[in-house]
């Protein structure tokens, strides 16, 4: 996963905060999603995307809002 520290850091955000909030998902996340018997392996696209909606979706908007400026 990319570092996004900068990123968050210009958007204003308390990155401490932040960091004790994210902390405990990805063990949330893998106890009650990725650990499922049976669970499709097309699921790990989701994973993906569950992954990086607090970096690379945010990068994403923030391009787009940069390019139309």
């Amino acid at each position: 996963m990319a570092d996004y520290r900068k990123m968050w850091h210009d958007l204003g955000m308390d990155l401490e905060k932040h960091d004790e909030f994210l902390a405990p998902v990805p063990t949330i996340y893998g106890d009650l999603f990725v650990k499922q018997q049976n669970r499709p392996i097309a699921m790990e696209y989701f994973d993906f995307v569950m992954s990086e909606v607090y970096g690379l979706r945010v990068k994403e908007l923030l391009d787009m809002k940069n390019d139309e400026s």
